[in-house]
Formats: structure tokens, C-alpha cells, sequence
């Protein structure tokens, strides 16, 4: 049996590197979701029309759900004051005022697309489907110099995994979570990959490599720290407790080849005679392709 497919919208997708703040930073999965909020939000596409239609609603109903800096923006419109007649708000109105004054200033423009882009990712039933106040907007500009400029290594996590972790800081806990988007990032789209532990170790705490963390740690002593109670040749029965939770928590499967010295690991394939099955092709693929080089070296070695 395979793990149920998960809505699209139900997977946080960020940078690998973010997580090097699981560990450094109380608000390290805030920083992942606002990152990957933003990072769906630069792909929608939305008419003007619609957006200054979305703010005249709010601005006429729902003045708490928009920024303070559109809200100012909106109330020093020449004019603004008469849509609302006899106490009714007049949404043509506001919309012929509002679109006017889109065209005559480009950076409020901007301003308000950026907004609405987010708006419709952070709580769009297709998107994230989560709660959104107004805060949330100048929260992700406070964030933003925290992102990443390049998306090197793509990283996964479950949502509610993500919105739980919020509410922790227990070592084991966030050990769990930088773990399996570590395995995550390491499958990617496969059914099966083969990796060990030292390459889980380091893409936990947001490394590319063991070389990359190696590098992060000597500027970085806190990381360091950290990353030095979780060496999986120091403290392997840490680090195997973790792998075994996520196992339990049918989060994964993984199986230890001690011939190969490396894991075979997977996060689709969690009964264990599919992920058998899946090993034992992996296998023959590999023989066949050792056998098959043996015998070209063995052709072009061969004596005239």
C-alpha cells in the first residue's frame, strides 16, 4: 500500500536551505511557510479587476482584513469619501475611483497585487486554505530578508506537520521534522532512493552535502552544535530512534544494507512488500549495470 496522494496544497514546498533555521531560530517554520506561501503566490495570476473588486469588499465590509499601508493609501483618494451613499457602499464607484488611481500610481499598484497574490495563496481553498488577518501581509515583509534568493535544493514538508511545529522546541521533535524533509528532499519525485547517514545527517540541518555543512558549521557555532548531538556515528541510537519514529508514524520505510554500507529509503512505499520489491529490482538494475561495465573494460582491456 502506497501513502495516500496529498492535495497539492497540502505539501509545504521551500528551500532546503531553510532548514538550517529549525535549529537556530523559534520562528524557523513560520519562515518556511510564509516562504512558500510567497513562493506559490508569485505564480498566480490575477486581473486587476478582480483585485480592486477583493479591496473595495474589504474596504467596504471588512476594513481589518487589509494592510494598514493600502488602507492609508485607499482613505487619501480624492473622492473616496462618496462612495458611500445614504450609508450604502457603491462598489462601481469605488472601483471606477480605485482603478484610476491604479493607473497614476504604478508602486501602490504593485503593493496591491503583491497583497492579493498572497491573499488568494495563504487562504484560497485551491491554495493553502488557511486563516488570514491583515497581520499576516506585513509579517511576510519582516520574514522576506530571511528567504533565500535561490531555491538550490527543493525541500517538502506536510502542512500540518508544519503548523504543528510551531507550537515546539523540543530537540526530538524538530529532529523529527528536519529528518523526513531531509529523506524528502533526498527521494524527491522517486519511489526509491539509496543514500546514508551522514547525507540525512547534513540535509538536516539545510546542506547540500557533507561538505556544504562541514562549511556551515565553521561559521556557525550554534548550527555546530547542534549538528554535533545529532552525528549519526556519534550517537547513532539518536539518530535510529528518530529514523524508527518516523517509520512508526508510517512517515516512511527504510531498510539498512550493511554490505553496501547505505539505506534504502522511501516515503511512498511504506508496506514493507512493496518497498522489498522495489529494493530487490533496485538490486538487479545495479548488477546489471556493474556486469554490463565489467564486460565492456573487459572487451577494450582485452589483448590484440
Amino acid at each position: 500500500m502506497r501513502n495516500e496522494e496529498m492535495q497539492p496544497y497540502s505539501v509545504v514546498n521551500y528551500s532546503l536551505s531553510l532548514n538550517s533555521y529549525l535549529w537556530t531560530r523559534t520562528d524557523a517554520a513560520s519562515i518556511i511557510l510564509f516562504y512558500a506561501v510567497e513562493r506559490e503566490a508569485k505564480k498566480i495570476k490575477v486581473s486587476d479587476y478582480d483585485m480592486w473588486r477583493q479591496i473595495a469588499r474589504y474596504y467596504a465590509r471588512h476594513r481589518e482584513c487589509l494592510p494598514d499601508n493600502i488602507l492609508d493609501e485607499i482613505d487619501n483618494i480624492e473622492g473616496v469619501e462618496s462612495v458611500y451613499q445614504s450609508g450604502k457602499f457603491d462598489e462601481d464607484l469605488a472601483l471606477d475611483l480605485f482603478s484610476l488611481h491604479l493607473k497614476d500610481n504604478a508602486d501602490f499598484a504593485d503593493l496591491c497585487r503583491e497583497w492579493y497574490r498572497f491573499y488568494i495563496a495563504w487562504s484560497g481553498e485551491a491554495k493553502f486554505g488557511l486563516i488570514y488577518d491583515s497581520d499576516k501581509f506585513g509579517y511576510l515583509h519582516t520574514l522576506k530578508p530571511l528567504f533565500p534568493q535561490n531555491n538550490c535544493v527543493p525541500c517538502s514538508l506536510p502542512l500540518q506537520m508544519l503548523l504543528e511545529a510551531q507550537d515546539t522546541r523540543e530537540a526530538k521533535d524538530i529532529a523529527l521534522l528536519a529528518m523526513y524533509s531531509a529523506i524528502r528532499s533526498i527521494v524527491g519525485r522517486k519511489e526509491l532512493a539509496t543514500t546514508t547517514k551522514a547525507f540525512i545527517h547534513a540535509r538536516m540541518f539545510g546542506a547540500k552535502n557533507v561538505q556544504e555543512l562541514s562549511e556551515m558549521c565553521r561559521k556557525d557555532k550554534a548550527l555546530k552544535r547542534c549538528a554535533e548531538e545529532w552525528e549519526p556515528t556519534k550517537h547513532r541510537k539518536l539518530f535510529d530512534s528518530t529514523l524508527e519514529r518516523l517509520k512508526r508514524r508510517h512517515l516512511l520505510n527504510v531498510y539498512g544494507d550493511k554490505a553496501r554500507r547505505c539505506l534504502f529509503v522511501s516515503v511512498s512505499l511504506i508496506e514493507d512488500k512493496d518497498f522489498a520489491a522495489a529494493i530487490v529490482e533496485a538490486r538487479h538494475r545495479t548488477a546489471h549495470r556493474r556486469d554490463t561495465r565489467q564486460m565492456i573494460e573487459q572487451y577494450f582491456n582485452a589483448p590484440p
